[in-house]
């Protein structure tokens, strides 16, 4: 069993009353949180309920020392968005660099092009962040007459969670 799974192993077995996942209330949603380490990395998983196959998630964070040689070189930073657009091709949309923003020294990834529905586009986003050496996944949904943006939960199964877990620890 590598780190990955054992990480995974440990938070489907994790209850909600259990001491290792926090509830926490924001913008009027309640979502559990929890937190670990794998390899020298923080992976924060924002939940707000799971059962014996999937989760329905808020956002996915990795927190690594490893985006620190990126950060300086352009180059790099168009192979790091590139790879995640590559390399997580297993979800519903596939993905696009929107904004390489080198003045706050983040990526924007977003799932291209937005699933619309009715009134509103819904896309995964994954924000890079360099000088907190992160790599967030989250689903946001726009509404198309208000052009209001907010998260909202995604439901993905264990399988494709480790695969996630895999390609966002860089």
């Amino acid at each position: 069993m590598n780190k990955i799974q054992t990480l995974l192993n440990k938070f489907k077995s994790l209850k909600e009353s259990d001491k290792g996942s926090l509830l926490i209330h924001e913008q009027g949603q309640n979502f559990y949180r929890f937190t670990d380490k794998l390899n020298g990395r923080q992976i924060i998983i924002d939940y707000i309920s799971k059962d014996l196959l999937s989760c329905q998630f808020l956002q996915i964070k990795t927190i690594s020392g490893g985006l620190k040689t990126v950060s300086g070189d352009e180059k790099k930073l168009h192979q790091l968005a590139d790879g995640l657009c590559d390399k997580i091709s297993y979800l519903s949309e596939n993905f696009k660099m929107i904004e390489l923003d080198r003045l706050n020294k983040q990526i924007q990834i977003r799932s291209y092009p937005p699933y619309q529905k009715e009134n509103k586009k819904l896309y995964f986003e994954i924000i890079v962040k360099l000088d907190e050496q992160s790599i967030t996944l989250q689903r946001l949904e726009s509404n198309v007459k208000t052009n209001q943006t907010s998260k909202t939960a995604f439901v993905i199964t264990d399988e494709t969670l480790e695969r996630l877990l895999t390609d966002l620890v860089v």
